[in-house]
Protein backbone atom coordinates (compact mmCIF):
# COMPACT_ATOMS: atom_id res chain seq x y z
CA UNK A 1 0.00 0.00 0.00
CA UNK A 2 1.41 3.21 -0.81
CA UNK A 3 1.51 6.42 1.65
CA UNK A 4 0.91 9.89 0.46
CA UNK A 5 0.19 11.31 -3.20
CA UNK A 6 -0.90 9.41 -6.37
CA UNK A 7 -0.53 4.89 -6.13
CA UNK A 8 2.64 4.53 -6.35
CA UNK A 9 4.25 7.26 -4.68
CA UNK A 10 5.45 7.92 -1.11
CA UNK A 11 6.64 5.35 1.18
CA UNK A 12 5.52 1.94 1.20
CA UNK A 13 3.38 1.07 3.64
CA UNK A 14 3.59 -2.84 4.86
CA UNK A 15 0.61 -4.38 6.14
CA UNK A 16 0.59 -7.14 8.72
CA UNK A 17 -3.14 -8.60 8.41
CA UNK A 18 -4.87 -11.46 10.61
CA UNK A 19 -2.40 -11.71 13.60
CA UNK A 20 -1.74 -8.34 14.75
CA UNK A 21 1.47 -8.87 16.79
CA UNK A 22 1.86 -12.33 17.91
CA UNK A 23 0.85 -15.96 16.34
CA UNK A 24 -1.55 -17.49 19.31
CA UNK A 25 -1.12 -20.55 17.43
CA UNK A 26 2.49 -20.55 18.04
CA UNK A 27 1.75 -19.46 21.54
CA UNK A 28 -0.74 -22.07 22.36
CA UNK A 29 1.61 -24.60 21.13
CA UNK A 30 0.41 -25.47 18.06
CA UNK A 31 3.37 -26.01 16.24
CA UNK A 32 6.62 -27.14 17.42
CA UNK A 33 9.57 -24.72 18.97
CA UNK A 34 11.08 -24.02 21.56
CA UNK A 35 9.21 -21.93 24.88
CA UNK A 36 11.82 -19.34 24.76
CA UNK A 37 11.12 -18.70 20.87
CA UNK A 38 7.64 -18.71 21.49
CA UNK A 39 7.89 -16.26 24.88
CA UNK A 40 9.73 -13.84 22.01
CA UNK A 41 7.48 -13.81 19.36
CA UNK A 42 5.53 -11.43 20.17
CA UNK A 43 7.88 -8.79 21.33
CA UNK A 44 10.17 -9.27 17.71
CA UNK A 45 6.06 -9.01 16.20
CA UNK A 46 6.03 -5.57 18.11
CA UNK A 47 9.77 -4.21 17.46
CA UNK A 48 8.49 -4.92 13.40
CA UNK A 49 5.55 -2.25 13.70
CA UNK A 50 4.70 1.45 13.72
CA UNK A 51 0.91 1.04 13.83
CA UNK A 52 -2.05 -0.69 14.91
CA UNK A 53 -5.47 -1.01 13.41
CA UNK A 54 -8.41 -1.65 15.73
CA UNK A 55 -11.78 -2.75 13.95
CA UNK A 56 -14.56 -1.19 16.50
CA UNK A 57 -17.85 -3.41 15.62
CA UNK A 58 -20.25 -3.25 16.68
CA UNK A 59 -20.12 1.17 17.39
CA UNK A 60 -22.74 0.77 19.69
CA UNK A 61 -24.78 -2.26 19.09
CA UNK A 62 -25.82 -4.78 21.61
CA UNK A 63 -24.60 -8.43 21.38
CA UNK A 64 -24.78 -11.68 23.34
CA UNK A 65 -21.15 -12.38 25.32
CA UNK A 66 -19.56 -15.84 24.47
CA UNK A 67 -19.54 -18.37 27.01
CA UNK A 68 -16.19 -18.42 27.56
CA UNK A 69 -14.28 -17.48 30.87
CA UNK A 70 -12.84 -13.85 31.73
CA UNK A 71 -9.47 -13.62 31.87
CA UNK A 72 -9.44 -13.13 35.31
CA UNK A 73 -10.00 -16.53 37.08
CA UNK A 74 -10.98 -14.94 40.13
CA UNK A 75 -13.80 -13.37 38.53
CA UNK A 76 -15.77 -16.77 38.37
CA UNK A 77 -17.97 -17.40 35.76
CA UNK A 78 -19.69 -14.61 33.54
CA UNK A 79 -23.43 -14.69 33.69
CA UNK A 80 -25.57 -16.62 31.57
CA UNK A 81 -27.79 -14.60 28.50
CA UNK A 82 -24.87 -11.80 29.29
CA UNK A 83 -25.70 -9.16 26.58
CA UNK A 84 -22.89 -6.75 26.30
CA UNK A 85 -22.43 -3.62 24.02
CA UNK A 86 -20.04 -1.76 21.65
CA UNK A 87 -17.03 -3.24 19.93
CA UNK A 88 -16.46 -6.97 20.32
CA UNK A 89 -12.64 -6.64 19.98
CA UNK A 90 -12.45 -4.69 23.19
CA UNK A 91 -14.16 -7.33 25.18
CA UNK A 92 -11.29 -9.80 24.32
CA UNK A 93 -8.19 -10.57 26.25
CA UNK A 94 -6.04 -10.63 23.90
CA UNK A 95 -6.96 -7.97 22.06
CA UNK A 96 -6.75 -5.57 25.35
CA UNK A 97 -2.85 -7.11 25.71
CA UNK A 98 -1.89 -6.43 22.17
CA UNK A 99 -3.72 -2.67 21.95
CA UNK A 100 -2.33 -1.87 25.12
CA UNK A 101 1.18 -3.02 24.21
CA UNK A 102 1.60 -1.31 21.26
CA UNK A 103 0.29 2.31 22.44
CA UNK A 104 2.94 1.92 25.44
CA UNK A 105 5.59 1.34 22.49
CA UNK A 106 4.50 4.66 20.84
CA UNK A 107 2.48 2.90 17.88
CA UNK A 108 -0.04 4.76 16.16
CA UNK A 109 -3.56 3.65 16.05
CA UNK A 110 -5.76 3.48 13.48
CA UNK A 111 -9.60 2.83 14.20
CA UNK A 112 -11.77 1.42 11.55
CA UNK A 113 -15.20 1.05 11.30
CA UNK A 114 -18.21 -0.37 9.56
CA UNK A 115 -19.60 1.41 6.52
CA UNK A 116 -23.13 1.80 8.23
CA UNK A 117 -21.30 2.98 11.66
CA UNK A 118 -19.53 5.33 9.88
CA UNK A 119 -22.58 6.20 8.21
CA UNK A 120 -24.63 6.96 11.49
CA UNK A 121 -21.86 8.67 13.80
CA UNK A 122 -23.27 12.00 13.25
CA UNK A 123 -26.50 11.25 14.19
CA UNK A 124 -25.37 9.55 17.11
CA UNK A 125 -23.40 12.28 18.41
CA UNK A 126 -26.81 14.34 17.87
CA UNK A 127 -29.11 12.30 19.74
CA UNK A 128 -26.76 9.74 21.91
CA UNK A 129 -23.84 11.21 22.83
CA UNK A 130 -23.40 9.08 26.08
CA UNK A 131 -23.86 6.18 24.39
CA UNK A 132 -20.87 6.86 21.38
CA UNK A 133 -19.02 8.27 25.14
CA UNK A 134 -19.94 4.47 26.36
CA UNK A 135 -16.90 3.62 23.80
CA UNK A 136 -14.66 4.71 25.86
CA UNK A 137 -16.19 4.59 29.38
CA UNK A 138 -17.16 1.02 29.48
CA UNK A 139 -13.65 -0.16 28.77
CA UNK A 140 -12.50 -3.08 31.12
CA UNK A 141 -9.78 -5.21 30.91
CA UNK A 142 -11.24 -6.92 33.98
CA UNK A 143 -14.35 -8.08 32.29
CA UNK A 144 -11.94 -9.51 29.20
CA UNK A 145 -12.66 -12.98 27.94
CA UNK A 146 -10.29 -15.31 26.42
CA UNK A 147 -11.29 -18.06 24.52
CA UNK A 148 -8.09 -20.49 25.67
CA UNK A 149 -7.56 -20.71 29.36
CA UNK A 150 -4.05 -22.09 28.26
CA UNK A 151 -3.26 -18.35 27.30
CA UNK A 152 -4.24 -17.20 30.66
CA UNK A 153 -0.73 -17.47 32.40
CA UNK A 154 1.04 -15.43 29.50
CA UNK A 155 -1.24 -12.64 29.04
CA UNK A 156 -1.91 -12.45 33.11
CA UNK A 157 2.01 -12.21 33.16
CA UNK A 158 3.03 -9.43 30.64
CA UNK A 159 0.06 -7.62 32.17
CA UNK A 160 1.20 -7.67 35.25
CA UNK A 161 4.83 -6.52 33.39
CA UNK A 162 2.23 -3.91 32.17
CA UNK A 163 1.26 -2.24 35.47
CA UNK A 164 -1.85 -4.08 35.86
CA UNK A 165 -5.15 -4.26 34.91
CA UNK A 166 -5.48 -0.35 35.61
CA UNK A 167 -2.78 0.57 33.56
CA UNK A 168 -4.13 -1.39 30.67
CA UNK A 169 -7.13 0.19 30.90
CA UNK A 170 -5.61 3.66 31.31
CA UNK A 171 -4.08 3.02 28.38
CA UNK A 172 -6.65 1.67 25.68
CA UNK A 173 -9.04 4.30 27.09
CA UNK A 174 -6.69 7.03 26.32
CA UNK A 175 -5.86 5.70 23.19
CA UNK A 176 -9.57 5.70 22.60
CA UNK A 177 -10.36 8.82 24.09
CA UNK A 178 -8.04 10.62 21.42
CA UNK A 179 -9.33 9.02 18.75
CA UNK A 180 -13.00 9.63 19.04
CA UNK A 181 -12.76 13.18 20.01
CA UNK A 182 -10.61 13.29 16.55
CA UNK A 183 -13.38 11.62 14.68
CA UNK A 184 -15.92 13.75 16.19
CA UNK A 185 -14.64 16.87 15.23
CA UNK A 186 -13.89 15.49 11.77
CA UNK A 187 -17.99 15.06 11.66
CA UNK A 188 -18.37 18.31 12.77
CA UNK A 189 -15.10 20.15 10.37
CA UNK A 190 -17.28 18.43 7.44
CA UNK A 191 -20.90 19.59 8.42
CA UNK A 192 -19.90 22.83 8.85
CA UNK A 193 -18.18 23.13 5.33
CA UNK A 194 -21.43 21.71 3.89
CA UNK A 195 -24.04 23.63 5.96
CA UNK A 196 -22.76 26.33 8.02
CA UNK A 197 -23.50 25.83 11.69
CA UNK A 198 -24.81 22.54 12.18
CA UNK A 199 -26.09 23.32 16.22
CA UNK A 200 -27.11 19.68 17.31
CA UNK A 201 -24.05 18.49 16.22
CA UNK A 202 -21.97 21.35 17.53
CA UNK A 203 -23.59 20.65 21.08
CA UNK A 204 -23.29 16.72 20.33
CA UNK A 205 -19.48 17.40 19.60
CA UNK A 206 -19.34 19.21 23.02
CA UNK A 207 -21.28 17.06 25.25
CA UNK A 208 -18.48 14.44 23.55
CA UNK A 209 -15.97 16.58 24.07
CA UNK A 210 -16.82 17.84 27.82
CA UNK A 211 -17.02 13.62 28.76
CA UNK A 212 -13.81 12.69 27.24
CA UNK A 213 -12.26 15.46 30.04
CA UNK A 214 -11.46 18.08 27.14
CA UNK A 215 -13.54 20.88 28.97
CA UNK A 216 -11.47 24.00 26.90
CA UNK A 217 -12.48 22.33 23.48
CA UNK A 218 -15.91 22.13 24.48
CA UNK A 219 -16.57 25.47 26.09
CA UNK A 220 -16.47 27.33 22.45
CA UNK A 221 -18.71 24.68 20.43
CA UNK A 222 -21.31 24.97 23.59
CA UNK A 223 -20.52 29.04 23.10
CA UNK A 224 -21.47 28.87 19.27
CA UNK A 225 -24.59 26.39 19.77
CA UNK A 226 -25.92 28.85 22.03
CA UNK A 227 -25.53 31.44 20.44
CA UNK A 228 -27.02 29.48 16.69
CA UNK A 229 -30.22 28.55 19.04
CA UNK A 230 -30.55 32.05 20.60
CA UNK A 231 -30.80 33.37 16.51
CA UNK A 232 -32.49 30.71 15.48
CA UNK A 233 -35.33 29.63 17.76
CA UNK A 234 -35.36 32.70 20.46
CA UNK A 235 -33.74 33.07 24.19
CA UNK A 236 -36.55 31.75 26.20
CA UNK A 237 -37.26 28.56 23.19
CA UNK A 238 -36.87 24.94 25.11
CA UNK A 239 -33.69 24.05 22.82
CA UNK A 240 -32.21 26.86 23.41
CA UNK A 241 -32.78 26.77 27.47
CA UNK A 242 -31.20 23.37 27.00
CA UNK A 243 -27.90 24.58 25.67
CA UNK A 244 -27.54 27.25 27.88
CA UNK A 245 -27.74 24.11 30.64
CA UNK A 246 -25.43 22.27 29.07
CA UNK A 247 -22.52 25.51 28.98
CA UNK A 248 -23.66 25.90 33.00
CA UNK A 249 -22.74 22.29 33.96
CA UNK A 250 -19.32 22.42 31.96
CA UNK A 251 -18.40 25.48 33.76
CA UNK A 252 -19.51 24.22 36.99
CA UNK A 253 -17.27 21.25 36.09
CA UNK A 254 -14.47 23.75 35.01
CA UNK A 255 -14.65 25.16 38.69
CA UNK A 256 -16.38 28.63 37.30
CA UNK A 257 -18.95 28.55 39.22
CA UNK A 258 -19.48 32.12 39.83
CA UNK A 259 -20.34 32.03 35.70
CA UNK A 260 -21.92 28.76 35.89
CA UNK A 261 -24.73 30.46 38.43
CA UNK A 262 -27.19 32.88 36.06
CA UNK A 263 -26.73 30.17 33.62
CA UNK A 264 -28.24 27.86 36.13
CA UNK A 265 -31.11 30.49 36.81
CA UNK A 266 -31.84 31.80 33.70
CA UNK A 267 -32.14 27.97 32.28
CA UNK A 268 -34.42 27.18 35.96
CA UNK A 269 -36.61 30.08 35.02
CA UNK A 270 -37.45 29.59 31.52
CA UNK A 271 -38.16 25.48 31.66
CA UNK A 272 -40.54 26.99 34.67
CA UNK A 273 -42.18 28.91 32.62
CA UNK A 274 -42.15 27.41 29.29
CA UNK A 275 -42.75 23.80 30.33
CA UNK A 276 -44.32 23.84 33.93
CA UNK A 277 -42.62 23.65 37.05
CA UNK A 278 -42.98 19.68 37.12
CA UNK A 279 -41.36 19.08 33.68
CA UNK A 280 -38.22 16.98 34.15
CA UNK A 281 -36.16 19.60 32.47
CA UNK A 282 -37.15 21.65 35.16
CA UNK A 283 -36.50 19.27 37.88
CA UNK A 284 -32.97 18.76 36.18
CA UNK A 285 -32.39 22.48 36.46
CA UNK A 286 -33.61 22.64 39.69
CA UNK A 287 -31.27 20.19 40.96
CA UNK A 288 -28.69 21.39 39.02
CA UNK A 289 -28.64 24.52 40.51
CA UNK A 290 -28.89 22.55 44.13
CA UNK A 291 -25.56 21.20 43.17
CA UNK A 292 -24.12 24.62 42.05
CA UNK A 293 -24.74 25.92 45.48
CA UNK A 294 -23.34 23.36 47.58
CA UNK A 295 -20.30 23.34 45.70
CA UNK A 296 -20.04 26.88 46.42
CA UNK A 297 -20.47 26.08 50.18
CA UNK A 298 -24.26 27.83 50.32
CA UNK A 299 -26.06 24.87 51.34
CA UNK A 300 -29.18 26.53 53.13
CA UNK A 301 -29.85 27.91 49.75
CA UNK A 302 -29.26 24.25 48.27
CA UNK A 303 -31.61 22.25 50.74
CA UNK A 304 -35.12 23.30 49.21
CA UNK A 305 -33.68 22.86 46.30
CA UNK A 306 -32.72 19.43 47.03
CA UNK A 307 -36.02 18.83 48.38
CA UNK A 308 -38.17 19.79 45.82
CA UNK A 309 -36.03 17.87 43.44
CA UNK A 310 -36.45 15.13 45.12
CA UNK A 311 -40.43 15.53 45.63
CA UNK A 312 -40.78 16.23 41.86
CA UNK A 313 -39.21 13.00 41.07
CA UNK A 314 -40.95 11.00 43.31
CA UNK A 315 -44.49 12.28 41.90
CA UNK A 316 -43.43 11.90 38.40
CA UNK A 317 -40.97 8.72 38.77
CA UNK A 318 -41.76 6.99 41.93
CA UNK A 319 -39.97 6.37 44.88
CA UNK A 320 -37.47 3.83 43.34
CA UNK A 321 -36.38 5.59 39.92
CA UNK A 322 -32.80 5.78 39.32
CA UNK A 323 -33.40 10.16 39.19
CA UNK A 324 -35.46 9.88 42.61
CA UNK A 325 -32.67 7.93 43.97
CA UNK A 326 -29.98 10.75 43.28
CA UNK A 327 -31.88 13.02 44.48
CA UNK A 328 -32.03 11.28 48.01
CA UNK A 329 -28.52 10.62 47.64
CA UNK A 330 -27.85 14.69 46.92
CA UNK A 331 -30.43 15.52 49.90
Amino acid sequence: VAEGGAAGAGRPRLLWLDMVCASQNLLAGKYAGRKEDTDRLFDSALETTSEIVLYLAPLVGEWEAPRQPYLRSDRGEPPAGWMRKGPVAISRAWCNFELSSAIAEGHRLLVELRPEDEASLRSLLETETGVVASIVTSVDANDAQISKTKDRAFILGRMERAGGFDAVNRLVKGALRDWLSATALGVLRAAEAAEGEPLALLDGVGELLREMGRHAEAEPLYRRALEGYEAALGPTHPDTLMSVNNLANLLCEMGRRAEAEPLCRRSLEGFEAALGPTHPNTLSSVNNLAILLMNMGRHAQAEPLYRRALEGREAALGPTHPNTLNSVNNL
